[in-house]
Formats: structure tokens, sequence, C-alpha cells
């Protein structure tokens, strides 16, 4: 059996992945410069900050990846997880005191430590403290791009895909002259432009990040104010991101520029030098799930995008059920089904 992917962000890897371990011979072709995953922080956070609650199914989502990203270093001879604390800054007392009635809630608490911590010498500005979130850490999503398509060899093609240019006449879907029994559209934002699954009710939410140069900030910990600060390497830092819910492309914008720098003056109180600033488009969707499912007249083509800013958390697991769906016949749970939406045009 052999599958084609498109694709080479989280939703790829993680799907051919799970294809690979079962036998199943892939083959993926993208452009990897494009998309969210290239230039995403990579945080693996199974809570929502602003309001100090669990992410939707955070528990079961954190527990599969966890171990998924640790066979892939294996896999790879690569470190790819580096477990970090995130250091939550309060703006004011009622803040903290929040911060510590979450912390006793059963599904907070695993990841929510209840003592408030000082910040009277920290190179960041945090008059109120800080909490510490447990458990959690950086993906670093370049690294294991470029890993895992150097690990493919030949079965990568780094190339865009030409839609008119799948034949779906044939028994089997045939693309430059070879036969598939499946193909998986994780695409991100430009399934936008996909004849099959194009109608999906994929919004798109475009972010803008920095990458910082600082000798002075720490590398232990990932710090979240109005934005994140998480280390990259030994002097390099991501901060991000912005939110911009109209415009649907990858170039930077000078008003971001200036909205981050605003939010990261709040934040630090150290020398820093701004060595880059990129964007990219998150493939959100209008119910805030992803999007898992097969076309219902061409059986041999389906779909998996819609991972929004959660995406190294979930990709792993969604790619275990997508897998269970086409090859093992277990229903997809209807949170991500495509199913509860409107049918896909047939032809």
């Amino acid at each position: 059996m052999r599958c084609l992917i498109v694709g080479s962000g989280l939703a790829a890897i993680a799907m051919a992945e799970h294809l690979r371990t079962h036998d199943v011979a892939v083959d993926l072709i993208s452009v990897k410069k494009k998309g969210a995953s290239i230039v995403a922080a990579g945080i693996l956070n199974p809570t929502v900050l602003k309001r100090y609650t669990a992410a939707w199914k955070s528990s079961l989502f954190i527990d599969y990846a966890l171990p998924f990203y640790r066979t892939l270093e294996d896999v790879l001879q690569q470190k790819l997880f580096e477990p970090l604390p995130i250091h939550r800054v309060f703006n004011t007392p009622a803040e903290a005191n929040d911060w510590m009635v979450a912390a006793d809630h059963p599904s907070l608490a695993p990841f929510l430590e209840a003592k408030i911590q000082a910040s009277t010498t920290s190179p960041f500005f945090a008059p109120n403290g800080y909490g510490r979130l447990l458990g959690v850490g950086r993906l670093n999503i370049q690294m294991l791009i470029n890993g895992y398509t150097r690990f493919l060899g030949n079965q990568y093609t780094e190339a865009y895909f030409d839609h008119s240019k799948l034949n779906l006449s044939t028994a089997q879907p045939k693309y430059n002259g070879v036969s598939y029994d499946h193909l998986f559209f994780c695409e991100g934002y430009q399934l936008k432009n996909n004849p099959w699954f194009g109608d999906l009710p994929l919004t798109g939410t475009k972010g803008e990040m920095l990458l910082i140069r600082s000798e002075q900030l720490p590398k232990n910990a990932i710090w979240k104010g109005p934005i994140f600060i998480a280390p990259v390497d030994a002097q390099h830092f991501w901060v991000g991101a912005s939110f911009n819910w109209t415009q649907k492309n990858d170039q930077p914008t000078q008003k971001d520029r200036i909205w981050l720098e605003k939010k990261l003056n709040q934040m630090v109180r150290v020398p820093y030098q701004i060595v880059g600033h990129m964007a990219g488009v998150r493939p959100t969707v209008i119910d805030r799930r992803p999007l898992l499912g097969t076309h219902p007249k061409h059986h041999q083509l389906h779909v998996f995008n819609g991972l929004g800013t959660r995406g190294g958390l979930m990709a792993p697991l969604l790619a275990k059920w997508l897998y269970q769906f086409v090859f093992e016949e277990k229903s997809l749970p209807q949170e991500v089904s495509i199913s509860r939406f409107a049918q896909l045009p047939s032809s």
C-alpha cells in the first residue's frame, strides 16, 4: 500500500509517521518554507492561560504527544522536545489569586503550581509575581520538519502540489504517474485552494512573530505575558504572536512589528536585538476544532487540517484517530469530523 501526503508540517509528519509504523509506504510533497508550522513557536501547552482553563481534551493530547515525540527523537536521532516550564506573569493581584484557585481544579492541578513566585531580580517585569506551569515545553518544529523530510529521502519532494494533475478517473488516484491507495491533504491554510475540500470553513488567522537575540534573558523557561517569549537556542528567543483575522498572507507588516515590540518592552528590562520578523496564517476553523475526514465521493481522498494554535499538542493523537478511521473503520469523534458541516461538493 502506498499513500501520498500533501504537506510537510505537523499534521503531515504525524500522519506520515503513523502510516510508516504500520508498514504503509509514504510519499510527501510540499514546499517547506510555506505554512504556519515553519514559523510556529512549538509550545506544547494544554491550558488556556488567558482564562486559566484546560484546553479541549488537553490531557488526552499531551499524554499521547510526549511519548510520540520521544519516539521520533529516537527515529531521527535528534533532540526535538525540551521540557520547559511556562512562567505566567500576573498583571494584577487578582490574577494571582485566580491562578491559585484554578490550581485546585482537577484538570489543571497536574500543571499549575499553586505557589506564586516573586520576581524582584528577574530580567522580566513581574511586579505581581508569576505562576509556574509544569509538565510542558517547546517542540523544535523546524528541526522536526527538516529532520523528518531528510529521513524520508527520495520519498519527500519539495514542490508545489498541482491539484489539476491528480487523476481520479482510474481505480487508484494517480499523481505524476504514480498510483496511490490514499491521499491525505495536510495543506494548512492552502486548503482553501483545494478543489475537493476548499469549501470547508477554514477561516485562517494571520500571526506575526519576532526572533530576538539577547545575552541576558534566561533560557530555562518560557514566559507568558501579553505575548510569549520562548528560548530557541543559547542567545535567541521566539516572540509572539499577533492575531489578524482579515489578512491571509505570510508577509510581515510594520504595524504588527510595532505592536510586538511594544508588548515585548512591557515584559523585558534587559537589552535585546531584533534579528528576524516572520508571519504565517494559522489554519483555524470557525468552531475552533480540527478538520478530519474523507471526501463523500472520492473515498481515497482525506483531509487533516484546522489545528490552529495547538498543532504540536494535537497532531499526534489526531493522526491516530484519522488512521483508525481510514484503515480500521473506527468512528471519528464528532467534534473533529468534517461531517459536522454541510455536505462537500460531490465533484
